[in-house]
């Protein structure tokens, strides 16, 4: 089961997933309960209608789209998994450190800072 807390306005909600169905989601100072589960659905509605439907954008344009909203929030391990499937959909290293570095400047213009995530650099090769 997959838990995560987020805050949507400022008030802190927790939702939790088991598989492809939604188990719950708890109220902590959240006032809005049906409008995060229906933001929820809305998210999943357009990832399933536009990242995974490959007749709209192929794989790679879906991994380009993908990998900077990733990027800019600073997580990780979602960035180490998806720097590592630009690498096995045949991006060059070059290529990806590129779109990192591009990405990285639009997060600073915006004055946002990125400390957690790693470059494409210390992905180990499979």
């Amino acid at each position: 089961m997959l838990q995560f807390t987020i805050s949507l306005l400022g008030q802190g909600c927790c939702f939790q997933r088991d598989g492809d169905r939604s188990v719950g989601i708890s109220r902590r100072g959240c006032g809005a309960r049906a409008g995060l589960g229906s933001l929820l659905h809305k998210t999943d509605t357009s990832y399933g209608l536009f990242l995974s439907d490959h007749s709209v954008l192929d794989i790679t344009e879906s991994e380009l789209v993908i990998l900077p909203a990733i990027l800019c929030q600073d997580l990780k391990g979602p960035t180490d998994w998806h720097l590592k499937r630009c690498l096995r959909l045949g991006f060059t290293r070059e290529d990806v450190d590129a779109v990192q570095k591009v990405i990285e400047r639009i997060v600073t213009h915006g004055g946002g800072k990125l400390s957690q995530i790693g470059s494409v650099w210390d992905i180990q090769d499979e």
